[in-house]
């Protein structure tokens, strides 16, 4: 999606089977286009190859790009080329003045995942849901269910030392807005149960050692989700928010509810309701709705896109039953059709919450709805700007 139309300059190829593209592609709508390489036993793989041009109409500067095809003796690649053409997200001089409900974040749930954080924030992801865990006397990451008889049931991920490292190398070279939301804590080593008061201490302890942790103006009753971006990132440097719900609900955060750590449910309020499903048609119709329903105008209240598949209980009983990695694959495809004919200044989702984030795609989709919806609507001599940015992190299941 974009804000401008994409006018079709040129178009060329050699031995591609399906090289055809739309001649323009307008603003805020989105093209599928089928393309095919040519195996033939007898011709050259590595020849096969095409171009096509498009240029961005009504852009405030000459811009164009080029999407090309091309192959290997062991690979077939698609890729964009940005002959003259910059994108508004590494421009820090472009971010507007909207607080951050009108800011879509991407995002993701630990062990759901096949990179780091550091890989996820590599890809685009700048949102994580990290659910803490006490593991051999090590604060790791964990997902963890209970079933019955069994119990609880899970695995653990990324130790958060080696998650604060990802994060500080990432931050000493990018100055932008990361958010941690820690959930669903349990001490595995002891009866899985929620972390206590002096466990939080000593986890809160480690993650001071974040690099640039954000100190909000009255942070202990401050509604973050209200602060304009340039708020966080405006002068050039990054931003890390730690959110916390913990699961013994008499934990506060004590003196770190002032060194950039805060209370999740109350200081950055977010609609957050999943499916529960495993179908895909139940997950569009499930998650479309609530959008709909909860975001009503540009600064609605901050919604999470749960765009996941959940695994129900008949997949533990087949073999060959699709893993969450399969069902996060297979949603993350449909997610490009799905949600952009739904978006429009007023609805669009603060957080795509996806699993399995191993491309950039989406990201581009996130980058796609923030674009959108930062156009200037001038009415008489008012001008209002709208603006959207979706991003997703999630972590490695070691």
């Amino acid at each position: 999606m974009t804000p401008y139309n994409w006018n079709q300059i040129s178009i060329s190829s050699y031995q591609m089977n399906a090289w055809n593209f739309p001649q323009s592609v307008l603003a805020g709508t989105m093209a599928k286009v089928y393309v095919e390489w040519d195996q033939y036993i007898f011709d050259d793989q590595e020849d096969d190859g095409g171009e096509v041009v498009y240029q961005l109409q009504g852009a405030p500067i000459s811009a164009s790009f080029q999407l090309q095809a091309r192959a290997t003796t062991t690979s077939f690649n698609l890729q964009a080329y940005y002959t003259n053409v910059a994108t508004t997200s590494h421009s820090l001089g472009s971010i507007p003045p909207i607080g951050c409900s009108s800011v879509s974040l991407r995002a993701d749930h630990v062990l759901t995942q096949t990179l780091s954080v550091g890989g996820q924030l590599a890809n685009g992801a700048r949102y994580f849901d990290l659910r803490p865990v006490i593991s051999s006397g090590i604060f790791k990451t964990g997902h963890y269910s209970t079933l019955p008889i069994i119990g609880y049931q899970g695995a653990n991920g990324e130790s958060f030392s080696q998650i604060i490292s990802e994060i500080n190398a990432f931050t000493a070279a990018n100055a932008e807005l990361i958010i941690l939301n820690l959930s669903h804590d349990l001490n595995t080593d002891s009866g899985y149960g929620s972390l206590t008061q002096a466990n939080w201490n000593q986890l809160f302890q480690q993650l001071s050692g974040l690099s640039h942790l954000y100190v909000a103006p009255n942070p202990t009753t401050i509604d973050l989700s209200t602060l304009p971006l340039s708020q966080f990132i405006g002068l050039g440097s990054a931003a890390v928010i730690v959110l916390v719900d913990a699961g013994d609900k008499t934990v506060t955060l004590g003196s770190y509810a002032s060194q950039g750590f805060y209370n999740s449910i109350t200081q950055f309020p977010l609609f957050n309701s999943y499916a529960d499903s495993n179908d895909l048609s139940t997950l569009e119709n499930d998650q479309l709705t609530k959008l709909a329903q909860n975001r009503t105008s540009w600064n609605s209240s901050e919604f999470l896109l749960s765009w996941t598949l959940t695994q129900q209980g008949i997949d533990f009983t087949q073999k060959d039953a699709p893993s969450i990695i399969d069902y996060g694959n297979q949603a993350n495809n449909d997610l490009f059709t799905a949600l952009p004919p739904v978006i429009n200044r007023n609805v669009f989702p603060n957080i795509l919450y996806i699993d399995n984030f191993n491309r950039t795609d989406v990201t581009a989709l996130a980058i796609g709805i923030n674009d959108y919806n930062t156009n200037w609507q001038v009415t008489g001599t008012q001008v209002q700007r709208f603006a959207s940015l979706g991003r997703r992190v999630s972590q490695l299941l070691l």
